[in-house]
């Protein structure tokens, strides 16, 4: 799991703090939402973050046939995924800003939930 900088996320976090989710705009919500997105999205390591979803199928696949790939076979691997995942997986990521803001006008549950998770990341 990635975990955002203390640097990166005081601003997020200060702004978040700034005033109660459930008071804010529908527009500031999705502002906060889509910041704080995009800092986790820079944070993190994209290639280790596929490489956790093909490696574990790759190491089955060893296991199973009882050979060993290397070289070649696992960077054609490697490269299918990458380009075939990052993309969606960003598009789907950035879109989660928007779920972040509807969640946040419906209860202040999550907010605390969040201040909670970067008070301690």
């Amino acid at each position: 799991m990635s975990q955002i900088s203390t640097t990166a996320r005081a601003p997020v976090t200060a702004r978040f703090a700034a005033a109660p989710a459930w008071s804010q705009s529908a527009a500031d919500r999705l502002a906060v939402s889509q910041e704080y997105s995009a800092k986790v999205i820079a944070d993190m390591d994209m290639d280790r973050t596929i490489e956790r979803m093909w490696r574990p199928v790759l190491d089955q696949v060893q296991a199973r046939q009882g050979v060993t790939f290397s070289g070649d076979p696992v960077e054609q691997v490697r490269t299918l995924y990458l380009d075939t995942v990052s993309e969606p997986l960003l598009s789907l990521m950035r879109g989660n800003a928007a779920t972040m803001a509807m969640v946040q006008s419906r209860t202040p549950a999550p907010m605390g939930a969040i201040h909670a998770i970067l008070d301690h990341a």
